[in-house]
């Protein structure tokens, strides 16, 4: 969890950006959980924010190998000059979005949105 002030320089009206010098390390494990959205504070209004995954080239996340299982990639907007999401090595039981609006993912990509890469 992030808790970025709001006197962060890289904040600009009212969105915090954090920015990486390099891709994302591809989700090797099991039980990572990517959720995007941030919850309303209690007796505040109702707001959405979700994490941008965008603006650069190769992939925005990356599950890979056999031990990767059970990870969740939710209220995410990946867009990449290539893949939004790919799965690869062997991965699986893997869960991009879900049955609810609040739980699904944007794909602003140049290929493909989600990659699902048969086993080697």
């Amino acid at each position: 969890m992030f808790r970025i002030p709001k006197t962060d320089p890289g904040r600009r009206n009212g969105t915090s950006m954090i920015t990486l010098k390099r891709p994302l390390p591809p989700i090797t494990a099991s039980g990572t959980f990517i959720q995007g959205r941030t919850p309303p504070k209690p007796g505040k209004k109702k707001k959405r924010n979700s994490l941008s995954l965008n603006g650069f080239d190769g992939t925005g996340i990356e599950i890979s190998g056999p031990a990767a299982r059970w990870n969740r990639v939710e209220d995410c907007y990946l867009g990449s000059n290539q893949n939004g999401i790919v799965i690869d090595a062997g991965a699986r039981d893997n869960t991009i979005g879900g049955r609810s609006s609040s739980s699904s993912n944007v794909f602003l990509s140049g290929k493909h949105g989600v990659l699902i890469k048969p086993n080697p």
